[in-house]
């Protein structure tokens, strides 16, 4: 029996960060919930004393970030759709099968920004750093000096942004037809539409062969993502457990 693939979440879930998370955090909240269900008072919900606000504000940050990350996984499986000939079937209303692939390639890089911004909140909450419109920009400008490793590990993952937004940038304000990731995929059904002939199969399986080694790669770089923003927080679990000591 062949091993389950590990999910993004799964992949971002490992360290001691998290174990401090679900060790620390996880308890407050379930018995804040439990507390909030047997009273039928959901307004309190992790509202009632002060520890339970500041694990509320995290909470709700932590929720954002994981959302994006199902929802990088989603965007992986719309794009290694099983048969993209079906596309032009079922989305009938598109202008062609590229369209889309380069919406959820589009969804991929605005995400992956996403991402960076919400991390940004949360390293400014658990370092205390008190920015009032926190990035992780911002934030690596603020704790540059007090901590040389995690900056580098920032620099890193903000040089990887740049690359993946300059793709969107290239085609948004460059006048480039297409994303670069589709750079070597030619859907050779449509003109085979277009001049009413059968495709040949050696053409389908070309077609269906490059958008299989474009979302592979596509997969490569979230992943890559996950495991960078998941070094940033381990070397930050010192921090997610001081917060909650409250001052």
């Amino acid at each position: 029996m062949s091993e389950e693939k590990q999910t993004v979440q799964d992949i971002f879930l490992e360290g001691i960060f998290f174990k401090v998370y679900f060790d620390k955090y996880v308890p407050i909240i379930t018995a804040s919930f439990s507390k909030s269900v047997k009273e039928k008072n959901y307004d309190n919900f992790l509202n009632d004393n002060e520890r339970e606000v500041r694990v509320k504000k995290f909470y709700e940050l932590f929720n954002q970030f994981t959302t994006i990350l199902s929802d990088l996984e989603k965007t992986i499986i719309f794009l290694r759709i099983e048969d993209y000939q079906v596309v032009e079937k079922v989305y009938s209303s598109l202008e062609n099968t590229q369209s889309y692939y380069t919406y959820f390639i589009e969804n991929y890089i605005i995400r992956i920004n996403s991402l960076s911004d919400v991390l940004g909140k949360i390293l400014n909450l658990i370092y205390n750093t008190e920015i009032e419109k926190a990035n992780l920009y911002l934030f690596r400008i603020k704790i540059q000096q007090s901590y040389p490793q995690l900056n580098e590990l920032i620099i890193e993952l903000l040089e990887k942004i740049k690359i993946t937004k300059e793709k969107r940038h290239e085609k948004l304000h460059q006048g480039e037809t297409e994303f670069e990731y589709l750079k070597n995929v030619v859907f050779w059904n449509e003109l085979y539409r277009l001049l009413n002939e059968p495709i040949p199969e050696s053409l389908k399986e070309q077609t269906k062969d490059n958008l299989i080694k474009m979302v592979d790669q596509i997969e490569q770089e979230i992943i890559e993502y996950v495991i960078m923003c998941r070094k940033i927080l381990n070397i930050s679990s010192e921090q997610l457990e001081n917060y909650l000591d409250i001052p």
